[in-house]
């Protein structure tokens, strides 16, 4: 199961994925909405780590869907 987790991936990381998959809102906005009391995220950071675990999610395809 491990081996569909990105390199450098973190659980707050598939979180922002599942959220940005939910909400689908602009970047921007996500951004700063998975930042929290810290401030916005980066957005080219939170595109290096969720676009990676959306492919990764898409690669379960085979393994969950019979």
């Amino acid at each position: 199961m491990h081996d569909f987790i990105p390199a450098e991936g973190e659980i707050k990381h598939f979180l922002w994925t599942l959220h940005f998959m939910k909400a689908y809102t602009k970047q921007g906005v996500v951004s700063s909405t998975v930042g929290g009391s810290s401030g916005a995220v980066d957005p080219k950071t939170f595109r290096k780590y969720v676009w990676p675990f959306i492919h990764a999610i898409a690669d379960l395809e085979p393994v969950v869907v019979s």
